[in-house]
């Protein structure tokens, strides 16, 4: 099998670490909103969107999982 280059493993991975990054702001961001506010009809979208964006990295994100 050919090797990649080390720009393409570094970009990759660089990627990698920012979907990592969107997820962890996102969930971090839906936490503190919900424990200072809760779920109230004022933050239940904006909870919603970023549930929903959690999921769409975290699905982009599980592209980089190594199969055989």
């Amino acid at each position: 099998m050919a090797k990649l280059p080390d720009e393409t493993i570094t970009s990759a991975l660089n990627l990698q670490r920012r979907l990592l990054e969107g997820i962890d702001a996102a969930k971090a961001a839906e936490s503190a909103i919900f424990e200072q506010s809760g779920e109230t009809d004022a933050t239940a979208t904006v909870l919603d969107q970023l549930q929903n964006s959690a999921e769409r990295l975290r699905e982009l994100s599980s592209r980089f999982e190594c199969r055989d």
